[in-house]
């Protein structure tokens, strides 16, 4: 368990990496630079981070210092005021970070109010703390959103007028604490209070709320409509359940005649940007699982020092994941190897080499998993793609879009793999890119276990 006794903020959002990008160099004489993703890659307030966003990360062990860190371009973070540095001796350190920021934190819990839904993006907390046993480099951050959305499509039956619509959800918990030590919620148990929904868009059909709350289990609340005459209608809302990091889209159709309010269809969907690669998530019946989204597996080809000895994937034994008979099987005619940059020696990644077709799976994945999730990033060395990099689940091709044109900035695949997926394969032709190599980095599946 991470001790904390000061908390700090961080934000993270994944983002594509190219290959040829170059890193902060890594040593206890700089201070450390941050790259952070968030997972599904949306955000309340937009889909990337922008200049003026503000995490908090703390270092441990450490002296507790909440530390504001700036986004700086890219997904990269800098200190605001007194970085943090390595320490001398090279000993391990983790790192915990959240967002948003908040100079308000006491014995390592963050305060939350959803009550004031006008600004999204200063409630959607989120968390981070996959940053272990670093002694050098830019620790990859990975922010999961520990809040739920919920969103009402409401369209107007029989060609009904839904202008001036307004949604006020009454009977919820609004604040409680997050505990950064621990990575878990406490709700105020006398926090109750009525909640107006955010209108996202509207038109005289269709009107779009909604709202974060927070993420609980057997629910009754209501949420009362009012309309522009002053009339109004309730939806009753019984035994339902919220998990944190999705979104649940209710699709409502209101008669303004009879004031009738009927739920059409619901869907549980990650929290994914709707401009993006969409997926929906159907949620599990009771007893199929915890319900619980958890990171099972996480490759970052370790900290060994490989700029000179590019090893290759049989040779390579600094390997992250620590999962018991996971491998990495070569099916290419030419060897796949472990490679890095000049200026960031002990931050490796997986390449694979130009003019040839590689394909390569990882084997031997723990199978009792649902909901799966698998990410990566993707950069080359130059150029562009004459063939999109393939993915197959368990024999199954289920992604061929990936970016045709990958630079040094590091690219985030992310999708939904089948229930159960034990092997994930790539295939990379690159028989007409005479120079270009496509890595891979930061591999990690996300799923819930099955009890």
């Amino acid at each position: 368990m991470k001790k904390l006794y000061t908390a700090a903020p961080l934000l993270a959002a994944i983002t594509f990496v190219g290959c040829s990008y170059e890193k902060p160099l890594r040593s206890t004489e700089n201070p450390v630079e941050f790259r952070a993703s968030i997972n599904p890659t949306t955000r309340a307030n937009g889909t990337s981070w922008e200049t003026s966003d503000e995490i908090g990360i703390f270092m441990l062990p450490g002296d507790g210092s909440n530390v504001k860190h700036i986004h700086t371009g890219e997904g990269f973070f800098s200190a605001d005021d007194q970085p943090l540095y390595y320490p001398k001796d090279g000993s391990a350190v983790d790192f915990v970070a959240y967002y948003p920021y908040s100079e308000e934190i006491d014995e390592s819990l963050y305060p939350i109010d959803i009550t004031d839904q006008s600004e999204p993006a200063e409630i959607d907390f989120m968390y981070s703390n996959n940053a272990e046993n670093y002694t050098s480099g830019v620790p990859f951050l990975q922010f999961h959103h520990q809040l739920a959305r919920l969103v009402l499509s409401i369209t107007a039956a029989e060609d009904d007028s839904l202008e001036g619509l307004a949604g006020t959800i009454k009977g919820l918990k609004t604040a409680g604490t997050y505990n950064l030590s621990t990575g878990t919620l406490s709700r105020t148990n006398d926090s109750e209070a009525d909640i107006e929904m955010r209108i996202v868009s509207t038109t005289e059909q269709v009107v779009t709320l909604e709202a974060i709350v927070l993420p609980e289990s057997d629910l009754d609340f209501t949420i009362d409509f009012t309309f522009i005459d002053g009339s109004t209608a309730t939806l009753p809302m019984t035994d339902v359940a919220y998990s944190k990091g999705y979104a649940y889209t209710y699709n409502v159709s209101i008669s303004a005649q009879a004031k009738a309010v009927v739920i059409d269809n619901t869907d549980i969907v990650g929290w994914i940007d709707g401009g993006s690669s969409d997926h929906e998530i159907e949620k599990k019946p009771n007893g199929s699982g915890t319900g619980e989204s958890e990171v099972y597996y996480l490759e970052t080809f370790g900290t060994d020092n490989v700029y000179a000895s590019k090893p290759t994937l049989e040779a390579f034994t600094g390997w992250s994941s620590g999962v018991a008979g996971v491998s990495y099987v070569n099916s290419g005619s030419t060897a796949v190897n472990i490679r890095s940059q000049s200026a960031t020696p002990t931050n490796p990644y997986m390449c694979f080499p130009p003019q040839v077709v590689s394909d390569l799976s990882i084997e031997e994945l723990p199978a009792s998993y649902s909901d799966i999730v698998f990410s990566c990033e993707l950069f080359c060395s130059s150029g562009s793609l004459s063939n999109p990099v393939r993915f197959f689940a368990n024999g199954t091709e289920v992604f061929t879009d990936s970016p045709s044109t990958l630079t040094g900035t590091p690219a985030h695949v992310s999708l939904e793999l089948p229930d159960g997926t034990t092997s994930i394969r790539f295939v990379v032709d690159l028989t007409l890119s005479p120079t270009t190599t496509v890595n891979v980095d930061n591999i990690q599946l996300e799923g819930i276990a099955a009890d």
